[in-house]
């Protein structure tokens, strides 16, 4: 007896009950019910003829389900009453008989061969259409499994093959919607069910096939082979029979050559090492150490981004095309694999699936409306960390059981006109500044010559062939020389940040596995390999330098500090004498002097966000983040953290003279009254040793 089932609508998606298996006893049908919510939550047996049977069961499964109705499920074990009686009258037919129900293909259409008691073969008409499972196809991106059906089905003389997900396959509603309103499956008690059977029974050929959908490493026949969009470059060349599916994710432009021997390789290799006097070495040399690092992610992952920022015209698309080229002849400056005019997800799945492999998101523009900017830097933010953090978003299945998530596995290298905001996420990043003269225009046509040709690719070809009989060794290796390389790095570089020595010593990795790849094949001397090296070595510590100070112009406590500051000058706030006047040299601290009466009056502007006393400044927690928040917003940037994060920041930054234990605010005495207050340093709101200029209020003075 077929499996059946009856959906019960729900508000969360549908219940459904599976009749897996069904015996006649005194009391009439008994049914084995299954009950799905996504997944089974359980199995019962009842007497569908009982009432009581039918209530017990509608409770208990009222009581594990929220909001499905007593009632509703007793009218489904009603509707399945029938059904149950005519499957068992059905199998007790075929069993009586000795002969099991067959299926047969004719030329108008596919059949079921019914078996009466009477031993009767009563040909029953499933559908007008034959079809038939060709290739029986599992796709895998790395993390899941799906399976797909190849179909070849015909209709009035005329075949169609078509591939469907075996969900769509069972539930059997896919005929009209491939071969037309013309197709028709007949209508009877599970005539469905018999339809899928028959179309599997009489498919018992189907080849078997494994396909990839994403680039990297993958393990063939206990062999690393590189997965691109023609097949898999291992130790002993080009594997075309290795299926790969690059379309799905549009990345079917990961197309790698055969790799070259000998002099051909020679001069891939050059042409290769020749794209870092495409311009300064401090931007080309992470680029081509990020290109020959991204294919070491399977073994230890990249951390880090790399972001080429520059205004319109200075070549950053062309730039990140030639280092894209690496990975494919068909990439160009406009057409690059991402872009961030798609959407979060899209991205996130393109990232994905080009593992081990540089992926390229063009044009990061900030423009449109403040919810537009704000959406795009949070975009980047999401794809960006990603990557460092090697996490992706957490997503669920239909039964809220937890799906493996999807983040980038290779290596992201961006370009735009402004820099994706946040001191964390640009310590994740690479920061390459690119201004206009920097490219040499008439390397970059040879170079472009190069790609186009395929030349670059042939290079990472003969890279990827000698890497692919290492990587078992390299798992153990490459993590603990990483780490060497971060030590030293961060010897030598005074970096603020943690991630800045680990971004250095990653693309260092690329570098060093390239050098000793091109020395092995005769394409440098030991010397030339020691020379290069020691050159590549320097500029991306000087790289790390130059990161420093970019993080440091996104630190939110100094922006803070230089937003308020401008806010009190530009009269959108203003500091007030702790007795709320005005304070000496008032001009200064965001009050306009006018001339009433013969007399010097003094009017307040903007918001009042603090009071100074002395040689103290006090801020009011609350209306100076306000304050510098909207300022922040005029200037297209909002804070990034929370007033409370916020103070932390300021705190560790020791821009405040002091706090109160467990808190980065102080008690003062304010008016009157007690308030709490951030009590900054003298001198940290500009150049003023106290409030009323360089040489402070005097003693006495108000």
């Amino acid at each position: 007896m077929a499996p059946f089932t009856e959906p019960i609508e729900h508000p969360m998606g549908k219940i459904r009950l599976t009749v897996r298996t069904a015996r006649t006893a005194r009391t009439g049908p008994t049914a084995c019910i299954e009950v799905y919510n996504g997944k089974l939550l359980f199995s019962d047996e009842v007497k569908l003829d009982r009432e009581e049977d039918r209530r017990r069961f509608a409770k208990r499964l009222a009581d594990d389900v929220a909001d499905v109705d007593e009632a509703c499920v007793r009218g489904a074990l009603l509707e399945l009453k029938p059904k149950v009686e005519e499957a068992l009258k059905e199998a007790e037919q075929e069993t009586e008989c000795g002969l099991s129900a067959s299926y047969e293909q004719k030329g108008d259409g596919l059949y079921w061969n019914k078996v009466t008691t009477d031993g009767v073969v009563i040909p029953t008409h499933l559908s007008n259409f034959t079809a038939r499972i060709t290739t029986d196809i599992v796709e895998d991106d790395g993390a899941e499994e799906r399976r797909f059906f190849e179909i070849e089905a015909a209709l009035n003389g005329k075949q169609k093959r078509f591939t469907i997900s075996v969900d769509e396959f069972n539930a059997t509603n896919w005929p009209t919607d491939k071969l037309g309103a013309g197709a028709i499956v007949y209508p009877g008690f599970s005539a469905k069910d018999r339809l899928r059977t028959a179309i599997q029974t009489l498919s018992p050929d189907a080849e078997q096939r494994r396909v990839y959908v994403h680039t990297g490493w993958q393990k063939e026949d206990d062999r690393w082979v590189y997965l691109h969009a023609t097949g898999g470059i291992g130790n002993n060349g080009n594997n075309a029979n290795v299926c790969v599916d690059l379309d799905r994710h549009n990345l079917i432009s990961y197309k790698l050559p055969d790799p070259p021997e000998g002099n051909e390789l020679h001069q891939a290799i050059q042409a290769s090492l020749s794209t870092q006097e495409l311009g300064p070495r401090n931007i080309t040399v992470p680029l081509f150490a990020g290109t020959y690092r991204a294919p070491l992610a399977e073994m230890t992952a990249a951390g880090q981004s790399i972001f080429i920022e520059g205004s319109t015209g200075c070549q950053k698309s062309s730039l990140t095309a030639i280092y894209q080229a690496h990975y494919g002849p068909d990439f160009t400056y406009n057409h690059l694999p991402g872009s961030w005019e798609s959407t979060d997800n899209s991205l996130e799945l393109q990232a994905f699936a080009a593992k081990d492999a540089v992926f390229v998101v063009d044009d990061f523009k900030p423009k449109g409306t403040k919810w537009d900017i704000e959406e795009l830097h949070k975009k980047a933010d999401r794809l960006l960390r990603g990557q460092a953090n090697q996490q992706g978003r957490g997503r669920m299945t239909a039964d809220a059981t937890l799906r493996s998530s999807y983040h980038p596995r290779g290596l992201i290298i961006s370009s735009g006109e402004d820099v994706p905001k946040g001191q964390s996420l640009n310590a994740r990043m690479v920061i390459l500044p690119l201004q206009k003269g920097d490219v040499d225009l008439d390397r970059l046509t040879e170079a472009q010559e190069n790609a186009r040709k395929g030349v670059l690719a042939q290079a990472m070809a003969g890279y990827l062939q000698w890497l692919a009989s290492q990587v078992d060794n390299l798992w153990e290796s490459l993590p603990r020389r990483q780490e060497e390389l971060r030590t030293e790095a961060r010897n030598q570089v005074a970096a603020a940040h943690d991630r800045t020595p680990e971004n250095v010593a990653s693309l260092a990795l690329g570098w060093e596995m390239f050098l000793r790849f091109a020395e092995e094949k005769g394409a440098l001397t030991a010397g030339e390999r020691e020379g290069l090296w020691t050159e590549g070595w320097k500029t991306l510590l000087q790289s790390g330098s130059t990161q420093e100070t970019e993080q440091e112009s996104q630190d939110e406590a100094l922006r803070f500090v230089e937003l308020v500051s401008s806010a009190i000058s530009s009269g959108q706030a203003h500091l007030a004498w702790k007795d709320d006047t005005h304070p000496p040299v008032a001009s200064s601290w965001g009050w306009r002097g006018v001339e009433r009466n013969d007399e010097d009056v003094y009017i307040p502007q903007g918001t009042r966000i603090g009071w100074v006393d002395k040689s103290c400044v006090y801020l009011n927690p609350s209306a100076s983040y306000t304050v510098a928040q909207k300022l922040a917003e005029q200037e297209g940037e909002r804070l990034t953290v929370t007033p409370k994060t916020l103070h932390k920041r300021l705190q560790q930054a020791g821009t405040l003279a002091d706090h109160d234990i467990g808190r980065s605010t102080v008690r003062r005495d304010i008016g009157g009254r007690q308030k709490r207050v951030l009590f900054l340093k003298p001198g940290v709101l500009g150049e003023k040793s106290g409030p009323s200029g360089p040489t402070g209020p005097q003693e006495g003075t108000q």
